[in-house]
């Protein structure tokens, strides 16, 4: 991800915890403030290896970077701001759990790769502060030993026991916590809030001290012998219908059909030539340099060509691996493009060859051959150089 988008990323989630003492930043997705109802997923714990236990306690970007970096294993290699734009890789590992709470809040099919833009709306906290073991088999030793200091630092950090003003439910102000796992449950403080008789029925509680707020407890996304996807989509519709009305349209199906017509297209003329990035909104086609001798994935100059589907809007962008508007520049104003960058709009490390609204796919798919055709010629000169200089 570019430094910058980073940056203002991690800033809007930390700016509301300054002078607390929460050890791990929640993530705030970008419409959370203006989503309604407002939604918070509540974790159990973060884990870390013993030489690395005190760092990672201090390490206030531990939440986020779990969050936006492993969450579809990016690692920031991609320059995205909305999860609409994150492709749609196979989740799995700790991924997989985030991937399930998009799918059952859009009450989508547990293999549905197109739900993940509901994070955008959604907050997430875990309410253990340290890290409580070591990540193998979920071990929770350090919690174990040292009970009561974590659940009573936790207890006041979350809620406010002592100081409300500054507990992550009075800042985050959300209507629904989604409580991940019965364990996590029973190490929170027992409940004394009233909820309705149909709310106790699918697990529902709260507490006197925050009466506006339900608690809703979900088998933890992790454990799939207790996980049954169907049975908590079944749940939470009662609980939608009832009490959230929460948006569940599901994916854009026009947009969803022009990328993959698109990506076809494309597909039967380059096949075997470019690899491709699919997300909710967009395709990207991605052409590998070649560096040092051999065609390299992780070359700076790796270009990527993208087709940006918002609406009835569309976008066409270049950039390379590195985000960098020095490399792509580079690229740009060297045959065959010939093109002056002077006068072509950036913005965060993409060059944004083309903003049209309305345009056929016919005339789209023109375009981007073109442009793609190109880019092949560009690394076929990088390739007869390199052959000149051996």
């Amino acid at each position: 991800m570019n430094e910058d988008t980073y940056n203002r990323l991690w800033l809007e989630c930390r700016k509301p915890f300054e002078n607390t003492c929460v050890n791990f930043i929640p993530f705030i997705g970008k419409d959370y403030w203006d989503s309604n109802p407002r939604i918070l997923v509540l974790g159990e714990s973060h884990y870390s290896e013993k030489e690395r236990r005190r760092e990672k306690d201090c390490l206030l970007c531990y939440t986020f970077e779990v969050i936006v970096g492993e969450y579809l294993n990016q690692n920031w290699k991609y320059n995205f701001s909305s999860f609409k734009e994150f492709p749609k890789g196979q989740a799995k590992g700790i991924r997989k759990n985030f991937r399930r709470m998009a799918n059952l809040l859009k009450t989508a099919s547990e293999k549905d790769r197109n739900c993940d833009s509901v994070w955008d709306s959604l907050a997430f906290y875990n309410y253990f502060q340290r890290c409580v073991g070591t990540p193998k088999f979920h071990d929770h030793s350090w919690l174990e030993e040292n009970k009561q200091v974590f659940q009573q630092e936790a207890e006041e950090l979350f809620f406010g026991t002592k100081n409300k003003e500054k507990c992550v439910l009075n800042i985050l102000k959300p209507k629904l916590v989604f409580v991940w796992g019965e364990y996590l449950k029973k190490m929170m403080p027992k409940p004394d809030g009233n909820v309705d008789g149909w709310m106790k029925d699918i697990g529902c509680f709260a507490y006197s001290t925050y009466p506006s707020v339900l608690f809703y407890p979900i088998h933890h996304p992790s454990n799939e012998k207790s996980w049954n996807h169907s049975e908590e989509i079944r749940k939470f519709k009662i609980l939608n219908e009832k009490y959230l009305n929460f948006p569940m349209a599901s994916i854009d199906i026009l947009i969803k059909n022009k990328i993959e017509e698109m990506y076809h297209r494309i597909h039967r003329v380059y096949k075997g030539k470019f690899e491709y990035k699919v997300s909710e909104i967009a395709l990207t086609c991605i052409l590998y340099a070649y560096e040092g001798g051999t065609i390299r994935f992780d070359s700076k100059q790796t270009m990527q060509l993208e087709v940006k589907f918002d609406s009835n809007n569309i976008g066409v962008r270049f950039y390379t691996h590195d985000f960098s508007c020095c490399t792509a520049g580079n690229i740009l104003m060297s045959s065959p493009f010939n093109l002056s960058t002077k006068e072509i709009p950036v913005c965060e490390g993409k060059y944004i060859l083309l903003e049209s609204t309305p345009m056929s796919l016919d005339d789209l798919f023109s375009v981007l051959c073109e442009f793609m055709d190109k880019m092949l010629k560009w690394r076929d000169n990088q390739i007869a150089r390199s052959a000149i200089h051996v």
